[in-house]
């Protein structure tokens, strides 16, 4: 909070902000961000929508298995989008090629060497014990997780590895490095609130909705929280970077300059693809996913 400079907040609990824009006290413009943008637009319906798919949380959002019974939605404001037989093209388009392609060429080209065969993949008793100590204690045994109790090929091993790396760099980035922009405006994602949600619509007023988010203490407690989680560490490496030797055999050291060579090329494509947007996604640049989860 010293960085931020709202230490004379942080003590101020019980002390209620006036409105909305009192919240700007406290709000620290970082550039290179979208931090300010999101003040500017946080309760729009556009910005609103879009956190659900690119903000620090995209896992709030819910597959529906029926149509709520109040939608208000109607048949003729659909009509034009209810073409028939579309439904696995958003699948099939891209991601299969994609994630066959992360399987097959990012894991199996670079990194099954030792490997051979999938009886190899069978009885490496030590490979096996991980997996099923992941699944009996990690996962409490539930099949609906979806992780598998053993492995018996290479692709399977494959498949499993690209979970568990892409768990730990990509996914961890996505979620975690966005936090500053999508919570420093604490209107939009408040860490706390002192009243239960209203029951009625059209009762509640503005006076209301700025008693019920968090006080001045806590939301400055919230703001340093989330701009500590959204620093890299001095000494952060990010993937492909490799300073201490592992490895000495000469394809592990092709595998290696393949694959920096690759993660050079995704950094031009998402930079191209930034270009002019008013809200590019920076969050998996490669050089900004570190090599694994540290706190």
């Amino acid at each position: 909070m010293e960085n931020l400079f709202i230490n004379r907040f942080m003590h101020m609990f019980q002390s209620s902000w006036n409105d909305f824009a009192d919240f700007e006290k406290i709000f620290v413009k970082i550039s290179n961000t979208i931090s300010e943008r999101v003040m500017n637009h946080w309760q729009e319906d556009l910005m609103f929508g879009y956190q659900f798919l690119n903000g620090c949380n995209p896992v709030l959002i819910r597959r529906s298995t029926k149509l709520p019974e109040k939608l208000p939605v109607t048949t003729e404001m659909v009509e034009c989008s209810l073409e028939r037989q579309l439904l696995l093209v958003a699948h099939v388009r891209f991601t299969i090629a994609i994630n066959t392609k992360a399987r097959e060429q990012l894991i199996c080209e670079y990194g099954l060497f030792d490997k051979e065969s999938d009886q190899v993949v069978e009885e490496d008793q030590e490979l096996q014990d991980f997996v099923k100590d992941v699944y009996v204690y990690g996962m409490r045994g539930k099949k609906a997780s979806g992780f598998p109790k053993s492995l018996k090929s290479r692709e399977k091993l494959s498949e499993y590895l690209t979970v568990v790396i892409f768990t730990a760099s990509a996914q961890h980035a996505a979620v975690n490095f966005g936090q500053y922009d999508w919570c420093s405006w604490i209107p939009n994602a408040p860490p706390t609130m002192r009243a239960p949600p209203p029951k009625a619509k059209g009762v509640v007023n503005i006076e209301q909705i700025v008693d019920t988010l968090p006080d001045r203490g806590r939301s400055c407690w919230h703001l340093g929280a989330v701009w500590a989680l959204s620093q890299f560490q001095d000494n952060e490496l990010f993937l492909g970077m490799y300073p201490e030797e592992h490895f000495i055999e000469k394809p592990v050291k092709e595998a290696m300059a393949r694959f920096r060579k690759n993660l050079d090329a995704i950094v031009s494509v998402i930079a191209e693809r930034n270009k002019n947007k008013k809200l590019p996604y920076y969050y998996l640049f490669p050089d900004r996913i570190p090599n694994s989860v540290a706190i």
